[in-house]
Parts: C-alpha cells; sequence; structure tokens
C-alpha cells in the first residue's frame, strides 16, 4: 500500500524513520500491566503516533496523514 503511495525507496526510508520515531516512543509508553485489556489498544496506538509524526515532518496534511495511517491499518487487519 505505501509502495503505491511513494515507490519502493520512499517507502524503505519512510519504514525506516518511523521504526526509529517508535523506538524512540517506546520508553515513553506507560506500564498498565502484562494483562490489561487496554494493551490491545496502547500499543497499536503508540506504533500509529509514531507514524504520524514521521509523516506530520514529511509536510503532510493532517488529513493526509490519517488517511494513510487509516488504509495501513485497513491493510492489516485484512491481512489477518
Amino acid at each position: 500500500m505505501l509502495i503505491t503511495h511513494y515507490g519502493n525507496e520512499q517507502t524503505n526510508l519512510l519504514i525506516r524513520e518511523c521504526r526509529h520515531e517508535y523506538e524512540a516512543l517506546i520508553p515513553q509508553i506507560p506500564f498498565i500491566g502484562n494483562k490489561n485489556p487496554f494493551l490491545i489498544f496502547l500499543i497499536p496506538t503508540s506504533r500509529y503516533l509514531a507514524v504520524y509524526r514521521v509523516l506530520r515532518r514529511k509536510a503532510l496534511t493532517i488529513e493526509e496523514a490519517v488517511q494513510l495511517i487509516y488504509l495501513m491499518n485497513e491493510a492489516e487487519w485484512e491481512a489477518r
């Protein structure tokens, strides 16, 4: 899905930047317990926050960033 929007090279760069941003964000995620039912929301939301931050730095509008994150989430659910 990203390759369609950005091509191979830009997609690989974007993925690397998102991973780096997520790695920086991980220590800031609060520990809410190992069996907390809200973990199913906290972890993916943190991952998408990292993606959002990278897309905004790339000068995408909020609407463009949200649309792309929505499509990524949709593709992830369809792959399950």
